[in-house]
């Protein structure tokens, strides 16, 4: 089975809101001409900030069909990564003036005038702050008197006669890996990185993390498929069109289920070279509408190939006969395996629940109410990704599927409900 490739996302990153600060990140960069060296045929693309570590341009494709930079941040204590286009811990960063790599350097904390980064472990960094009155400058790395620079230090820095600054992030009542930040008066929840959990004390997510008692495991995202082409839980954008959507079938959850005739598929751009790690969760519903005789063909029905890249994650449908056939899913691991589970034979003619899950060490795939255990070397290994988004409807080395999908679900957790 093909199964094909994931994506990105990432430990968490935060798009600057403050213009003064992101006209400074823009300042002697060409953000536009960046974006014209980055792939952004599944839609959107990353690529490096030329001065800064901590900083990335993320290139969409805007209503015009021209290419929009914006520069964002990594979150605090994290360097980019073009090679797997993504912030990292600094010793994973391939940046050329990261710290950790040379520690006669420093890195500047664009959000104060006398905040900076050192690295003198080889791997983590450390927030520092020149004496009250001085500001840093980012050409020597050296600390100078400037009386109009008060700004607040950082929390744990060296300047600990400083007030400390007000802090606009608060912790997430039902979980460690989330946190609230207060914008305009309003507050939005916010993912911690991969790994790390908010602290109150350094107003930032921390590499000491605990996941073990997460309260609640929702959908990242969730296409309900009844009267639009949106994701519920508002997490990304996606290609396709509403028209899809029919009403006329009954055994829809819902009010609808989007038709596929051949030629459709819906993308979820946001699922883009996304980190899966070893908490995965996919289901959906379908039902087939294929005529013809069978042939061994393998229909697409969810996965992350947009790209023409081979899958990381990916569950197929392969047709028996023309009333019959199995269902294929599974992942590509990132020690290079790849771990599939097949399905007994179904009807063509009805609709079937699937589920695809890796929950740690433990792989399955389940089709109705049937357990379809995913074996394979190495199960311990995390999920592969790739700079693809998910698709439903088509996928890369399989015929695109002709039917209904309805009530497609991604978890970056696996539910209570799955785990037994």
């Amino acid at each position: 089975m093909a199964i094909l490739q994931t994506a990105v996302c990432l430990l968490f990153l935060f798009i600057v809101n403050c213009k003064s600060q992101a006209s400074f990140y823009t300042r002697g960069i060409n953000v536009e001409a960046l974006c014209e060296e980055c792939d952004t045929t599944t839609g959107s693309g990353y690529v490096y900030h030329p001065k800064y570590c901590h900083l990335f341009v993320h290139c969409t494709i805007g209503q015009d069909k021209r290419v929009v930079g914006q520069v964002k941040e990594c979150t605090r204590g994290l360097l980019w990564s073009q090679k797997v286009k993504q912030c990292v811990w600094p010793e994973e960063s391939d940046c050329p003036t990261n710290p950790c790599f040379n520690q006669s350097l420093t890195l500047r904390d664009l959000r104060t005038c006398n905040g900076y980064f050192t690295c003198t472990d080889a791997l983590r960094l450390q927030f520092n702050c020149c004496d009250r009155n001085e500001r840093f400058s980012e050409v020597d790395g050296r600390c100078y008197k400037d009386y109009a620079c008060n700004d607040a230090c950082l929390p744990n820095s060296s300047n600990s006669t400083a007030k400390l600054q007000p802090c606009d992030r608060f912790e997430h009542p039902d979980n460690k890996g989330k946190y609230l930040w207060s914008i305009s008066g309003t507050n939005i929840t916010m993912d911690c990185a991969v790994g790390t959990a908010f602290s109150a004390e350094m107003c930032s997510c921390t590499d000491n993390a605990d996941f073990v008692n997460i309260a609640f495991c929702d959908p990242y995202i969730y296409f309900p498929f009844d009267i639009n082409i949106k994701d519920k839980m508002g997490k990304t954008a996606s290609g396709g069109l509403n028209s899809w959507i029919r009403t006329s079938e009954p055994a829809a959850v819902g009010n609808g289920a989007v038709y596929f005739d051949g030629k459709r598929q819906v993308i979820a751009w946001a699922m883009n070279n996304m980190e899966f790690k070893s908490n995965f969760t996919l289901s959906f519903r379908f039902k087939a509408d294929l005529v013809g005789p069978a042939g061994e063909e393998r229909y697409a029905l969810v996965d992350n190939s947009d790209c023409a890249k081979e899958a990381t994650f990916g569950v197929a449908l392969l047709k028996t006969s023309p009333k019959t056939g199995t269902i294929h899913g599974g992942f590509r691991l990132k020690n290079g395996e790849a771990v599939t589970a097949s399905s007994d034979e179904l009807s063509l003619t009805s609709w079937h629940s699937v589920v695809l899950i890796k929950n740690g060490h433990k792989a399955e795939l389940r089709v109705d109410n049937n357990i379809y255990p995913i074996m394979g070397y190495g199960l311990q290994s995390d999920i592969d990704r790739v700079d693809c988004s998910m698709t439903i409807g088509k996928g890369t080395g399989l015929e695109n599927f002709v039917g209904y999908i309805d009530e497609v679900k991604f978890y970056k957790c696996v539910p209570d409900e799955f785990k037994n």
